[in-house]
């Protein structure tokens, strides 16, 4: 099983002030990995097949697994999920690569299936090795973008509850997820201070719906999401 971490560019706006309704963005900062490759050709799932390919200029996060165990993964799926396959929640097709003679050139490659949206978690197992050759080089990951980004969203005031929830969505522009629990004020007296990933927004009033609040502090730090499933039993 490998893990890939991320951390978050602290490069929000500071002391600003902006008005947010039920769904706005509040802060959307970048999410970059430890370590990113570049893949310097394309590279093809099925040699004789047109589809599932990776082009070449493809971003990859650095994922590890110990101190031997480095890979690097698709940071975008082979393809975008099918409207079928969205519908029997068929998750997307990632891929990584290894080097295992530190060569400058992928000699293996694993498929795997992220159990989050949005993002690669890789706290999954990898599937089977799988020979490869194709050349990357490695870049820094703060001087090239990685496409993803994290975010704190003013999610509303619940029904039963006098309270303003903000939580955090991350993940690509057409596929995002969301963390399940939620950060919020309590009663409608302001000011008050939120904090989410390291962050502190502020609310300053409400007024028919709508928050004003100020940016006190971005999100900072790093950054992984983990699946946990929970069992019950049920007894009839």
């Amino acid at each position: 099983m490998a893990t890939t971490h991320w951390h978050i560019v602290p490069d929000a706006a500071v002391a600003e002030t902006k008005v947010v309704t039920p769904g706005d963005t509040v802060i959307r900062q970048r999410l970059v990995p430890n370590g990113m490759a570049v893949l310097g050709e394309d590279f093809r799932l099925n040699p004789e097949s047109d589809r599932n390919i990776l082009r070449a200029g493809e971003k990859l996060a650095l994922s590890t697994r110990g101190k031997a165990f480095q890979i690097y993964c698709s940071i975008s799926p082979l393809r975008e999920k099918s409207g079928l396959e969205e519908a029997w929640l068929i998750g997307e097709i990632h891929v990584c690569f290894e080097d295992s003679d530190d060569d400058s050139r992928f000699d293996t490659f694993y498929e795997f299936m992220p159990d989050t949206d949005g993002i690669i978690s890789m706290s999954e197992k990898l599937g089977k090795p799988q020979p490869t050759d194709v050349s990357y080089t490695v870049v820094d990951p703060l001087e090239n973008e990685s496409g993803l980004h994290v975010s704190v969203i003013y999610a509303g005031k619940p029904l039963l509850y006098n309270r303003r929830n903000f939580h955090v969505e991350f993940g690509r522009e057409n596929e995002t997820g969301k963390l399940s629990s939620f950060v919020y004020t309590k009663g409608s007296d302001y000011p008050q201070t939120v904090n989410l990933n390291g962050s502190a927004i502020t609310v300053l009033s409400e007024e028919q719906g709508e928050l004003t609040v100020r940016i006190d502090k971005p999100m900072s730090g790093p950054f992984a999401v983990y699946t946990v499933t929970t069992y019950r039993t049920i007894y009839y």
